[in-house]
């Protein structure tokens, strides 16, 4: 077994596809499908069930799998450690990367300005998934983990808020849980941290929202808002200025909690270097000072 069985092994998984895996790597199918032949005789077990030209991951596949992927990133932790690369790679979610990012990597830089910042912004789930393929060193999101193989730590708390049209209350005698929930609304993508709180809250409140828009974007929901086409669940940090301005307003309904908290999170066991370091540091602090 070789740290080239193991690449391959990995992107087969991560494709779900011998095909798919040549192709992302560059190589032969033949290679591919040779080197999984190999790890399963080495091991002597199946590592995938194949049914209908498909792949599975058998239960020994995926232990093998989470071995494969903290060598990959002992690999490259010593590649990174021997050729002292002055490098950070941070992800964020679209509402840490909206609002807090720029000002991140900017006192960073006072810090350590050799290092070089590269930063991905996606939605959470998206994120979680690049921590443990080792794309990110660390990375900012809000909610919670999915993964056991994720470290995380909370380093700011927020609310979800309910914001509708302004002059939405003075419209509408009695604002309750069941007339709101009638209305349209416009909600951020399944897999972003906001969706998931707002989706679980409204679930156990025994409703379902009238879902008319998904979207990434915090200000095309805001002005889709203040247009008077629907209502919407947002950080509150992130439409406060807006709320402001008048052109949208806060819904307070007794019964509707959504806080959640920001959460720092990286590989489990990876190695944490001085620029991921002070990175956190950046962050926790600017945390601190949100709070006050």
């Amino acid at each position: 077994m070789t740290l080239r069985h193991l690449k391959l092994f990995t992107a087969v998984c991560d494709e779900g596809s011998v095909t798919k895996a040549a192709e992302k790597l560059y190589v032969s199918q033949p290679s591919v499908s040779l080197a999984i032949r190999e790890l399963e005789e080495h091991y002597g077990v199946p590592l995938f069930d194949r049914v209908s030209k498909r792949l599975y991951i058998t239960e020994a596949g995926k232990t093998l799998l989470d071995f494969a992927r903290r060598t990959a990133a002992l690999t490259e932790e010593a590649e990174t450690a021997v050729t002292s690369s002055r490098r950070l790679r941070v992800g964020s979610s679209i509402t840490v990367g909206t609002r807090f990012m720029a000002g991140y990597v900017k006192q960073f830089a006072q810090i350590m300005p050799d290092v070089k910042v590269f930063v991905t912004i996606a939605s959470s789930s998206h994120i979680e998934e690049m921590i443990l393929k080792n794309e990110l060193d660390i990375a900012f999101i809000e909610g919670s983990v999915h993964d056991p193989l994720i470290d995380s730590q909370t380093y700011l708390r927020d609310n979800i808020i309910i914001i509708a049209p302004r002059g939405y209350r003075a419209a509408h005698e009695n604002v309750t849980p069941e007339s709101i929930f009638a209305e349209p609304f416009l909600l951020r993508e399944k897999g972003s941290g906001t969706r998931e709180l707002f989706d679980v809250t409204v679930s156990s409140l025994g409703f379902s929202a009238n879902v008319m828009w998904e979207s990434s974007s915090t200000e095309a929901l805001i002005n889709a808002v203040a247009a008077g086409l629907g209502l919407s669940a947002l950080p509150k940090m992130l439409v406060d200025e807006r709320v402001a301005a008048g052109d949208v307003e806060i819904l307070d309904i007794d019964g509707i909690n959504m806080q959640r908290s920001y959460i720092m999170i990286r590989l489990h066991g990876r190695y944490i270097s001085e620029a991921s370091k002070n990175f956190a540091a950046v962050v926790t602090e600017g945390g601190q000072s949100a709070k006050n």
